[in-house]
């Protein structure tokens, strides 16, 4: 199973609410990693974000590209400051490849999470619009890091 985890773009400055928009830039740079996650050929069967505006915009944007056939969707436990087991306990539910977006600290407690058993220790730094993909071997329980795509070392 392949997981993937993206950090929302940029959004407009203001205060912590769950209506913020993507910014111009942040739109800008979703383009770019658009580009190149379609120079990789990744393919997701489900995209899932948070319910907050900009993760539901990044989804939106990564979705014109990837078409995954089972859609996007929202679901609960992908906020700044929800418990990453929430999230562990549905990635390892789920038997197909998917696609999170959300948000720091979450993603990145998440990911540690996953990756070593210890939510608190950084592996990844997570920019907006950072990609993470993560494998699990099928019968496994131990994730790997299979590679890292922030937005500056793609090309414009």
């Amino acid at each position: 199973m392949r997981l993937h985890l993206v950090r929302h773009a940029e959004a407009n400055e203001g205060s912590e609410d769950s209506e913020r928009s993507l910014s111009n830039q942040g739109l800008k740079t979703l383009e770019i990693v658009r580009n190149g996650i379609k120079k990789l050929q990744i393919s997701v069967p489900r995209i899932v974000h948070s319910q907050k505006l900009r993760a539901k915009q990044t989804a939106e944007g990564l979705a014109e590209t990837l078409k995954p056939g089972q859609g996007i969707q929202p679901i609960e436990g992908l906020n700044p400051m929800d418990d990453p087991q929430l999230a562990q306990t549905k990635v390892n539910q789920s038997s197909s490849d998917m696609m999170i977006v959300g948000h720091l600290p979450h993603l990145s407690h998440l990911a540690s999470l996953l990756l070593c058993g210890d939510p608190e220790m950084e592996i990844i730094q997570f920019h907006n619009c950072t990609v993470a993909c993560m494998e699990k071997p099928p019968g496994s329980d131990s994730w790997t890091l299979v590679w890292v795509l922030k937005p500056n070392l793609l090309n414009p």
